[in-house]
């Protein structure tokens, strides 16, 4: 009983959300990383936790 609601609720949420059968998507975007992108967060990560580990003996 629990499984039938469970699909039930689904079907509604995912009916007020605009999914319908048979439908395409109605966007759909690569976004693309560049490899700067990545080198930007390890330094923050690496600032981060030097700062984050400062003041331990």
């Amino acid at each position: 009983m629990a499984a039938l609601k469970w699909s039930e609720n689904l079907a509604e949420a995912m009916t007020s959300h605009g999914f319908a059968e048979n439908k395409p998507r109605t966007h759909y975007s690569v976004i693309k990383i560049s490899w700067w992108n990545y080198l930007v967060a390890v330094i923050a990560l690496a600032i981060f936790q030097m700062f984050l580990f400062a003041g331990l003996p």
